[in-house]
């Protein structure tokens, strides 16, 4: 398709080795990215009409090579940003994930990053002492959600006994006589 002299829209740009190697900067081996990149920071280009991972695109249409089954790409450098050839690789999804839990288990910026990612997500932000304060606590629900910072429905739930209920004493007949 042909497009109109002057129609201000642009032919798409063909994504040649030495197109992507104008976009990015060199250091040593690597080749980091500057265009743009996804919500995780990995490099992105407008491919075919739509955005694609720039990666997987060097991968199959640079390098000429296919992606077996069980198998994804990692930068041998680490570096989120690189697009070199010489440093990606593939390895199986199994050694990616041993290597990211050895790596987790002693990192200490990865150990922080778990403790506090489960309170950003909310998983530690109650406690068996929280759900007693709020089951004694008189008012309706909105009132005791907004003083605990929680949602309404939680409260409920609370006071329910559906979450956080209160432990239930064991009673026998057996252990009946001891505590008269």
């Amino acid at each position: 398709m042909t497009r109109p002299e002057g129609s201000g829209i642009r032919a798409p740009r063909p994504w040649t080795r030495e197109a992507i190697h104008a976009q990015c900067t060199e250091e040593g081996i690597c080749r980091l990215w500057r265009g743009s990149v996804d919500s995780y920071g990995y490099p992105r280009a407008h491919i075919d009409g739509s955005s694609q991972l720039l990666r997987p695109y060097i991968w199959r249409s640079i390098m000429g090579k296919t992606l077996r089954e069980r198998y994804r790409l990692i930068m041998r450098c680490g570096n989120r940003l690189c697009v070199s050839e010489e440093c990606i690789a593939t390895k199986t999804y199994k050694a990616v994930a041993e290597i990211q839990a050895a790596v987790a288990k002693t990192d200490p910026l990865m150990i922080a990053r778990f403790r506090d990612g489960a309170k950003k997500a909310g998983h530690s932000k109650l406690s068996a002492e929280i759900a007693a304060d709020i089951r004694a606590t008189s008012g309706s629900d909105i009132e005791i959600a907004t003083l605990f910072g929680i949602n309404r429905s939680t409260v409920g739930r609370i006071r329910r006994g559906d979450i956080w209920a209160s432990p239930k004493v064991a009673t026998s007949v057996f252990n009946f006589g001891a505590t008269l």
